[in-house]
């Protein structure tokens, strides 16, 4: 291997693929690493990729060198525990996970009274050890530790596992407000969980087992085949993402169609708890609508529990009712019946009786075959009668028996027209091929799409343009120059004046008691430098916030944009008037704070984004923090390398297994105070 940049290059590139879930090729790097990278976190790393791959000798083989090693590592013990509970090793398991624990706890002693730089990576131990012992079926223990360690949290996911943990012992209130935690801070996701517990708690949705897992997009693509979807359908996991999706359907037409089909599939392929689903959903209340509970109903006629044309009982709007499935064949050409109603709704439309045409036409609903033609005239006979929900509902099926028909995409276009909704009239407009369409519906074609740009034009919102403006103001500010060593007054000078004002406000000033915008920024100055109060700023800190001045006091009191936004969320939404809607990212709350300040840098040659902690308020808060403090007045740098920590997938990496080396971290061995 060559020198130690193209070690750190090498390791960054690895956890690169980790992180966008591409295991096999983060693999290949670990592979190449830990044949000379002396660095215990490249062998976690390696073990950490094959265990997800579901090579699980593979993993123990990556892992034993650590397990054997002396120095502690709870990251390598309790991925070893994830690994034997998966084999059905519950004893080596157990003996693993105890480990975990102690070498976390011995390692948490010795780190905090050192001061060391690796206090805060030591702390993300936390998320995998809980993993563990919830893999373990240990959920009791997963809440144990969660109150026993809630001091030492960084990472959203501690408190996402707690959720797991009270979902899995029934207390789905409890889950509820755990996830309601979590979801602003960049775990959008969590919102999902939150709806689904909700419905569980309530009856509409049978229990489940849930998995301590955190789900990525990837793993639901390519499953295709009836056997792929029955085994997705018995994840924990997939049942939150599956029946979030369906719950939190929008309320038009298209919407609970969609919903309704995500629904009939998880009760076909969920098993036992499947049929469980079903039978609550055909009983729960008026807030479960008529398509759901018809799609429940068709999906157990399929399934074999109703026969075709029994009736099933049900209850709509809040009203006892039977429901009774029938299937109805595709008729490619109309019998002597539904040719004589099509010509005699004909003659209605062109004499303008449209309710007759209409009532002509309905019985075609009822019978056991469906002729396209008819059910699309019927569709735009509702469409002139503003029936829009019922003629949507025909169009959308005729659009599963002809996808690409210009008629019927002619037609949904101008439904959507109708509704006031031009992205989906576009939608639907852009698929029409022109080749295959009628010589009228060409003709039309320049009409309806310049209906649909004007009604584009009608419908933006001003709130969404002011939201545009506010992000691009935003982002003009942060482009703006910053030392890397700003003073705190040098940075209140170059805000905007609401951004002191809203400042000033969040620290207990009045911005009204003053004129001037200088005798604000001089009074927000006093009090962030004054140590009482900055006392209590801290205390009153979120975890995310607290990790975040952390890691940026830990890289010397600046950090890159890039860097920071990965670990804690994007600041997009913040917006410029904060005194009337205050930025909610993690970023975002420390900036309204004054305790970080954004703008652009030279690094290297290259004008970067980064954000800085003002030189006043560094010892400070590291002291508070229990950080160690950048040097005072250290020369802005040229460039910086970049982080050796490797996450391990957690977060472990390189840089605190050194620093654990370097302070004599072996088992029933402290530091001395003071660090190295």
């Amino acid at each position: 291997m060559g020198t130690s940049n193209e070690i750190h290059a090498l390791r960054a590139k690895g956890l690169e693929y980790m992180r966008r879930g591409e295991f096999e090729e983060a693999q290949k790097v670990f592979e190449r690493l830990a044949k000379s990278d002396p660095d215990p976190s490249s062998r976690n790393n390696l073990a950490a990729c094959r265990f997800k791959q579901g090579d699980l000798k593979g993993a123990l083989g990556a892992l034993e060198p650590n397990l054997e090693a002396e120095l502690l590592n709870p990251f390598a013990h309790a991925l070893a525990a994830q690994v034997f509970a998966a084999l059905g090793r519950r004893g080596e398991a157990e003996r693993h996970l105890a480990r975990a624990i102690s070498d976390f706890e011995t390692g948490m002693k010795t780190v905090v009274p050192a001061g060391l730089a690796a206090e805060e990576p030591w702390r993300e131990y936390t998320v995998i050890i809980k993993r563990a012992a919830g893999d373990l079926g240990h959920h009791r223990q997963v809440l144990d530790l969660y109150r026993k360690w809630e001091r030492y949290h960084v990472n959203p996911e501690d408190r996402f596992l707690a959720g797991v943990a009270a979902f899995n012992l029934g207390r789905f209130s409890q889950a509820v407000s755990f996830w309601r935690a979590v979801a602003p801070r960049g775990w959008g996701f969590a919102d999902v969980y939150v709806t689904v517990a909700s419905a569980v708690d309530a009856g509409t949705v049978p229990p489940f087992p849930l998995e301590y897992h955190v789900p990525e997009p990837h793993e639901i693509k390519g499953h295709k085949t009836a056997d792929d979807l029955r085994s997705l359908a018995q994840q924990g996991w997939f049942r939150m993402l599956a029946l979030g999706s369906i719950l939190g359907a929008s309320r038009d037409y298209e919407g609970k169609r969609l919903a309704a089909a995500q629904l009939g599939t998880i009760i076909r392929y969920g098993g036992d708890w499947g049929l469980d689903l079903a039978k609550r959903i055909l009983s729960a209340p008026a807030d479960i609508g008529q398509e759901m509970k018809v799609a429940a109903a068709d999906a157990l006629v399929e399934l074999g529990i109703y026969k075709e044309g029994e009736s099933i009982e049900a209850v709509v709007d809040g009203k006892p009712r039977y429901l009774v499935i029938r299937t109805s064949k595709i008729a490619e050409e109309p019998d002597e019946t539904v040719e004589v109603l099509l010509e005699e709704a004909s003659l209605l439309r062109s004499v303008g009786k449209i309710d007759e045409a209409i009532e002509k036409l309905r019985p075609l609903l009822e019978r056991g075959s469906f002729y396209p033609p008819a059910i699309l005239m019927l569709a735009n006979l509702l469409r002139r009668k503003d029936q829009l929900d019922e003629a949507e509902g025909l169009l959308l099926t005729l659009k599963d028996v002809a996808p690409s028909d210009p008629a019927v995409l002619f037609n949904l276009a101008g439904l959507y027209i109708q509704r006031g909704d031009p992205m989906r009239a576009r939608k639907y407009a852009d698929q029409i091929d022109r080749r295959r369409a009628t010589d009228e519906i060409r003709e039309k074609l320049p009409l309806l799409e310049d209906e649909i740009d004007r009604l584009e034009l009608l419908t933006v919102r001003p709130s969404e343009v002011a939201a545009v403006v506010a992000e691009s103001w935003r982002e003009d500010q942060e482009d703006k120059p910053i030392s890397l060593n700003t003073k705190l007054s040098q940075a209140v000078r170059t805000v905007p004046a609401g951004w002191v004002n809203a400042a000033c406000e969040a620290h207990g000033i009045d911005p009204a008691s003053t004129r001037h915008r200088k005798e604000r920024a001089e009074a927000l100055t006093r009090r962030l430098v004054d140590l009482r109060h900055m006392e209590e700023i801290v205390s009153n800190l979120e975890e995310d916030e607290r990790a975040a001045l952390r890691f940026v006091l830990n890289e010397g009191g600046w950090a890159k944009i890039s860097a920071l936004t990965r670990r804690f969320g994007s600041m997009e939404g913040d917006g410029f008037w904060w005194e009337e809607t205050p930025p909610r990212s993690t970023l975002g709350r420390l900036r309204l704070k004054a305790l970080l300040f954004v703008g652009r840098a030279v690094i290297d040659g290259r004008r970067c984004k980064v954000a800085v902690i003002p030189l006043e308020l560094r010892e400070g808060l590291a002291k508070l923090l229990g950080s160690r403090p950048p040097a005072a007045g250290a020369p802005e740098r040229a460039c910086r390398k970049a982080p050796s920590e490797a996450p391990d997938e957690s977060g472990q990496g390189g840089a605190r297994q050194e620093a654990a080396k370097s302070a004599g971290f072996k088992r029933g061995r402290r530091a001395p105070r003071g660090g190295r």
